[in-house]
């Protein structure tokens, strides 16, 4: 792995990204400059993330941009003016245009959408009985991750693409949030106890987007904590609980 820092000069610098394997930085200097990521198409050797300072002071504050490897797994070289405000959603926008076929866009549309996602929740969101082929090609896109109750995108990737396609097609946001929330509300009233919490708090993050609920949580960290009845080895921590806000004879 090799770390690499870029120091552009005072004219209007092309920086041209072919291969990499470690983080690399950019420092842009006056001028308009030009970043070129990829080979001709070929963005399998862009192995790290990318991060652009367009007035080159390497003390000052960096602007991180997603590189393409964070964002698609396939895709063609880009020329792209560093200065633009939402590269990120360029690049996905670019993406999306390219998949392989419509149960793909749906796919990637339909991942944004839910908390998590499983081949169920893809059966669901496709309505096609073997859908192992394509959750294994989501899985492998670079601004997908993996957690232990299923795939997610990246925080800005997920706004990017329930962006997108609220404005491109709303009447296809609308039936495939539906068939989200129908797999979520099986899976609420099949479940009891921890599995039913989460399948709540999934159907609570479908509606992350109602003005109701998007200022009041914590989005990045939802999910990640879980009631459980409380156990005979939790009783001497209780009781040093109540007895620290209420009190020794609360606690007695």
């Amino acid at each position: 792995v090799i770390n690499l820092q870029i120091v552009g000069g005072g004219g209007n610098d092309t920086v041209d990204l072919r291969q990499i394997t470690g983080q690399t930085i950019v420092f842009g200097g006056d001028g308009s400059d030009t970043l070129l990521i990829g080979n001709s198409g070929d963005l399998s050797k862009i192995g790290a993330r990318v991060i652009y300072d367009g007035d080159a002071h390497i003390e000052e504050r960096t602007n991180v941009v997603t590189s393409l490897a964070d964002l698609a797994s396939q895709g063609r070289e880009l020329a792209l003016d560093l200065a633009a405000p939402d590269i990120v959603a360029l690049l996905l926008e670019r993406f999306i245009q390219h998949v392989p076929s419509e149960l793909h866009r749906q796919a990637v549309y339909g991942c944004a959408l839910a908390r998590v996602t499983t081949e169920p929740v893809l059966r669901a969101v496709l309505r096609q009985e073997d859908v192992r082929a394509i959750f294994d090609w989501l899985r492998e896109l670079s601004f997908i991750e993996a957690g232990p109750f299923g795939i997610f995108p990246h925080d800005l990737a997920r706004e990017v693409l329930d962006r997108d396609l609220r404005w491109r097609d709303p009447e296809q946001h609308v039936d495939l949030h539906g068939r989200v929330r129908s797999v979520i509300m099986q899976r609420i009233e099949a479940s009891d106890g921890v599995e039913k919490q989460r399948a709540m708090l999934d159907l609570v993050y479908l509606h992350r987007n109602n003005p109701l609920l998007k200022s009041t949580m914590a989005w990045r960290e939802f999910g990640t904590v879980s009631a459980l009845p409380a156990e005979p080895r939790d009783y001497g921590a209780i009781v040093a609980l109540v007895e620290q806000y209420e009190g020794q004879q609360a606690a007695e």
